[in-house]
């Protein structure tokens, strides 16, 4: 090859044009359902083929199907390899688990039982 050209994989803009190229091309393999999917989809919201729809349900059967390849994506994917992360059930660090359940301590209780018992009386 031509020492000039491999100077073009040295250049800043041709890394973030294939940044940018790839992370589009990975997101939309992972959003762009295919067209048994939209089908499927179709036929579950409106009980019939996609090319029998009106324009905005085609869309609207389209997305249905793309987000539950994104969400089976993550679920499958994203979810599983979180559980391993150090302090998992932590909501900071993994926000899909919600908030943690505390516990009360028995001494807490009594306390509380006491403290309402008193202002019935």
């Amino acid at each position: 090859m031509n020492p000039d050209a491999l100077k073009i994989f040295d250049d800043i803009g041709f890394k973030l044009t294939l940044g940018v190229v790839g992370t589009a091309a990975v997101g939309s393999a992972l959003v762009l359902p295919s067209a048994k999917q939209v089908e499927a989809a179709s036929q579950e919201m409106y009980g019939c083929p996609p090319n029998q729809l009106l324009p905005a349900d085609r869309k609207a059967a389209e997305f249905c199907a793309g987000f539950r390849k994104f969400k089976g994506f993550m679920d499958n994917n994203i979810y599983k390899w979180t559980r391993t992360l150090p302090g998992h059930d932590n909501p900071f660090v993994n926000p899909y688990r919600g908030p943690r359940k505390l516990t009360r301590k028995p001494e807490q209780q009594l306390e509380q039982e006491l403290e309402s018992a008193s202002k019935e009386q």
